[in-house]
């Protein structure tokens, strides 16, 4: 029971790290196409 305990809770920390890295991305994009209008500044 504990080690399924603790694979849940590494799975929570994945799934949250997933969804931070989903919103910098998705902040970034916004960033991206409010500032350049699809003209690549990198």
């Amino acid at each position: 029971m504990t080690e399924s305990s603790h694979i849940s809770g590494e799975t929570i920390i994945a799934s949250k790290r997933e969804a931070i890295l989903a919103l910098l991305a998705l902040h970034g994009l916004h960033d991206h196409l409010a500032s350049g209008d699809g003209t690549r500044t990198t």
